[in-house]
């Protein structure tokens, strides 16, 4: 792993890719990759946002999940952080059928992405997306996984062209079943081989949409 990973805008020169595969066997060997950096003015950009955000009544859960998958899914989170994924919060890009409460991207695509719906602002909704293949490593029949977990629902029509036709959907209404999502072997390799994917194509154009209020929580 490389020291200067911070000035680095090419994802292998950051980490070898023989690290990258120790990284795939294992998250916790390289940790988070830090030190951090900031931007008072996204802070600033960003913090009422992040303050409406927090008056959900299902946020604590959230922001736990959100937690969860980061540290567990993205290599060197801390180093890698705003340069090649960012978290948006709130964003008002998304469909008003459809209200968003986070978002977590990387080069031109949506990995992890939280919500609530219309009318419901207490009731929840969220995706997971991972590599189809790797995925399929566990589980050859993927209707054993909604056997498993009675809460989700497998798309694979998900149409991000940087995945390559290697993308699965995991969807959910249910914030405990997201959760539990985030304890399955499959799911979490599966997660980390479609970001390792995608964060080697290059760096992250919503680096500017960053919430760092919100990263705060979910990093350290």
């Amino acid at each position: 792993m490389k020291d200067d990973q911070l000035d680095m805008d090419n994802f292998d020169e950051m980490l070898s890719q023989d690290d990258q595969q120790r990284w795939l066997e294992d998250h916790k060997v390289f940790g988070s990759g830090g030190p951090r950096k900031d931007d008072l003015a996204l802070r600033l950009q960003f913090g009422r946002q992040f303050g409406k955000m927090k008056t959900y009544t299902i946020y604590p859960i959230i922001k736990l999940i959100l937690r969860d998958y980061i540290q567990k899914c993205i290599p060197l989170y801390v180093g890698t952080e705003q340069t090649f994924w960012s978290i948006s919060c709130l964003p008002n890009t998304t469909s008003p059928e459809w209200p968003r409460l986070a978002c977590i991207s990387m080069y031109f695509f949506e990995a992890f992405v939280v919500g609530h719906y219309r009318d419901e602002p207490d009731r929840m909704w969220g995706f997971v997306n991972v590599s189809r293949t790797r995925f399929q490593d566990f589980y050859p029949d993927l209707d054993v996984l909604t056997d498993d977990f009675d809460e989700v629902e497998l798309r694979s029509d998900a149409n991000y062209k940087v995945c390559k036709g290697d993308c699965l959907q995991i969807r959910t209404d249910s914030p405990y079943a997201l959760a539990r999502l985030l304890d399955n072997q499959a799911v979490l390799a599966a997660a980390r081989q479609l970001n390792l994917q995608v964060m080697r194509q290059g760096r992250n154009p919503y680096a500017k949409y960053h919430c760092f209020d919100l990263a705060d929580l979910l990093v350290e």
